[in-house]
């Protein structure tokens, strides 16, 4: 089981708010390969991502399987722009743990 913070960064200097939710559903919803699409197979591992989602009161809870997902398409991921806050999400899913993360509002 792995755990990850749901924070939430409050709009600070001209940077927008960030929802860590908001932005893992947006990432489990891109396909692993872009040029591909997605498969059913990678399409039902997305959908329990997106439920644990759901379930998340503070903080998101994964088994390791699909922790290895939403990690796989985190690295996946390309980014529009250059935010700090989003490696610090990056890291927070690529790095996860069992502990208990600190659910600091930033």
């Amino acid at each position: 089981m792995k755990r990850i913070a749901m924070k939430v960064y409050e709009s600070t200097d001209g940077k927008p708010e960030l929802r860590t939710q908001e932005i893992l559903a947006n990432v489990v919803r891109q396909p692993l390969d872009k040029a591909k699409g997605i498969d059913i197979e990678e399409m039902r591992r997305s959908v329990r991502v997106l439920d644990a989602l759901d379930r998340s009161d503070g903080t998101l809870e994964l088994e390791d399987a699909d922790w290895q997902h939403l990690r796989d398409k985190m690295v996946a991921m390309t980014w529009g722009i250059v935010d700090r806050r989003l490696i610090e999400l990056y890291e927070s899913v690529t790095l996860a743990t069992d502990q208990v993360p600190l659910n600091d509002q930033v």
